[in-house]
This record gives C-alpha cells, sequence and structure tokens, in this order.
C-alpha cells in the first residue's frame, strides 16, 4: 500500500533543482534520522545507498516529475511530483479538507485551513509499502523537509500529521484524527 507525504507549497518549488536536494540529503545526518525512525541496521542501509543515491527528472519540466533512486538499479525508487496548476491544486486541496478537516470533529483544522488555503503548489512523494521501513522513509521526509523550507510549505502524511519547518526544524501543528466519510 502506498504512503504519501504532501507538501503544501506557499511559494513555488519550480526553481529547486536535482543539485540542492542532494546537497540537502547531504548535509543531513541520515544515520540519526533512521535510528530515530526504528531502522534496522541503519549504518548498513546508509552506507548501501549512498553509492546509488541520484535524483531523475521523468518529467518535462524543471521540476514536474521526478525519481529518487537510492538502491541498484531495479530496486524500487521514490517518486516526486509536483503539481503547479491553479485548477488541480485547488481541487486536491478541497478533496483532502473534505475528507480530513471539514468534518466538524477535527478542532485543529483552524490552526492548519489558513495556511492551507494560501498553497500555490503541492508536491507529493510516494512511498511503497516496504519502503515505510527502510531509509525510503528518512529520505523521504528529508526532501519534505527540505522543499517545505523553500517554499513555506505545510507538511501532512498519511497518518494526517501536520508540520512546519521552522530553520530546517519540523514543528508540529496538528495531529488529526478524523471520521472517515
Amino acid at each position: 500500500m502506498a504512503y504519501r507525504i504532501h507538501i503544501y507549497c506557499r511559494q513555488t518549488a519550480v526553481a529547486i533543482t536535482p543539485d540542492q536536494i542532494m546537497r540537502a540529503l547531504g548535509q543531513a545526518d541520515l544515520m540519526i534520522e533512521a535510528e530515530a525512525r526504528g531502522i534496522a541496521d541503519e549504518e548498513a542501509l546508509v552506507d548501501a545507498a549512498l553509492p546509488y543515491l541520484r535524483i531523475e527528472n521523468t518529467g518535462h519540466l524543471p521540476f514536474e516529475e521526478w525519481r529518487l533512486h537510492y538502491g541498484p538499479p531495479g530496486e524500487r525508487d521514490i517518486p516526486i511530483e509536483r503539481v503547479a496548476g491553479a485548477r488541480e491544486v485547488r481541487t486536491r486541496i478541497d478533496t483532502m479538507i473534505y475528507e480530513h478537516l471539514d468534518d466538524g470533529r477535527v478542532s485543529e483544522a483552524h490552526l492548519i485551513l489558513p495556511r492551507l488555503y494560501e498553497t500555490i503548489e503541492e508536491v507529493c512523494i510516494t512511498l511503497g509499502g516496504a519502503q515505510t521501513g527502510d531509509l525510503g522513509i528518512v529520505l523521504a521526509y528529508e526532501l519534505a523537509r527540505y522543499i517545505a523550507g523553500v517554499t513555506e510549505g505545510l507538511i501532512s502524511d498519511d497518518y494526517k500529521e501536520w508540520w512546519r519547518v521552522d530553520d530546517g526544524v519540523f514543528v508540529e501543528i496538528a495531529r488529526i484524527v478524523s471520521v472517515g466519510r
């Protein structure tokens, strides 16, 4: 089952380059982050991934669709998609609000909605189920940290935890448990 991390950007992400992402990942302490997430044998995983770590532009624009590779060819990579069309971004936000924030039981919605309505782009990072237990989850959150920091974005995941990034540090805004429709 797929696991998604969404970055709701207040500034455009179009100018972010693969080199900038690679520098950010190079500055992150991936072993500490993996250990904090309970990833077993984190040192071996990081050491094994580093020679393969690269970003491939699979879209037609500078930052439309990317794939982050961290394993040998043929291993699962991490797709990263930037959605910039005003109509599509608004539709995605409206759907997310309807499904998770607009049920009358979410007291934390007031902490999120004002900034969410300022979104001009969305970046979605998608992981396969097995990647949530390996270095993929660490790399995905480091990508989200960098992108949100550059774009003044809000981060949300499939657990509906919401963060912002202040000076490179995740700051939890809300953890939302809503009843499905």
